[in-house]
């Protein structure tokens, strides 16, 4: 981060619960909201002082250049597990480094540069069965979309064929 200086923001709540209500009711609501609030932003999970940090550039930094000095609240670990699974972005010391150099190869910017026209291709592909008028379950679809493209970016599987 150097000498740039970066605006922390907060997200307000109650007195005493801070934002936890909001989280419990919708935790990827409650994080893509406070997200948009700025590149840091303060909340309180009850008695617990949290930092969101969403800036790409500040992601970086948090995550790989000072991974070592940053520690993870174990009681915020938990809360995240249940929302992002245990990873990368949960996970601290030596199995953090394992899973980033595991992880490293599907990041490579050439790789990432194909992800979008895979996404492209299975979103265009899947709205073909839309038909006007037609009730689609937008979740359902949204997960066998997300599933068909991560299978064929990381595992290079076509998912897309199964059932829809």
């Amino acid at each position: 981060m150097g000498t740039a200086t970066t605006l922390l923001f907060e997200r307000k709540g109650h007195w005493l619960l801070g934002a936890l209500g909001a989280f419990r009711e919708d935790r990827l609501r409650f994080l893509t909201d406070t997200a948009q609030m700025g590149p840091i932003v303060r909340f309180r999970l009850g008695p617990r002082r949290c930092y969101l940090v969403s800036d790409p550039d500040l992601v970086r930094e948090v995550l790989v250049t000072r991974h070592a000095q940053m520690a993870r609240d174990p009681l915020v670990r938990r809360i995240l597990e249940k929302t992002l699974g245990g990873g990368l972005l949960t996970s601290d010391g030596a199995y953090w480094k394992r899973q980033r150099r595991m992880i490293a190869p599907a990041l490579h910017l050439q790789r990432v540069r194909g992800y979008a026209d895979l996404m492209v291709e299975h979103a265009l592909a899947a709205t073909e069965h839309w038909r006007d008028g037609e009730e689609t379950d937008v979740e359902q679809a949204m997960d066998r979309i997300t599933l068909a493209i991560v299978t064929a970016a990381l595992f290079r599987v076509d998912s897309a064929d199964e059932k829809r």
